[in-house]
């Protein structure tokens, strides 16, 4: 206990968020590697939650995609 430090005064956040245009082939790149999303999203921007085991494409207040990571990873 006497090596330990005191908390942060605040909490850290779980997820990094960006914002990302979709491209015209529907595909968005986040730390350089390319993911597709729905077709409508098309020249608009998203938001992007970047967690260490998923992604989550947030469009306005909706959720529209959780990505996983393949399973050979």
């Amino acid at each position: 206990m006497k090596v330990l430090k005191a908390l942060p005064p605040t909490r850290m956040d779980s997820c990094t968020k960006l914002m990302v245009r979709v491209g015209p082939s529907s595909t968005i790149r986040v730390k350089h590697k390319v993911y597709s999303v729905p077709s409508r999203l098309v020249g608009e921007q998203v938001c992007i939650r970047l967690y260490a085991e998923r992604l989550e494409v947030w469009y306005g207040q909706r959720h529209i995609e959780t990505i996983a990571p393949p399973a050979w990873l």
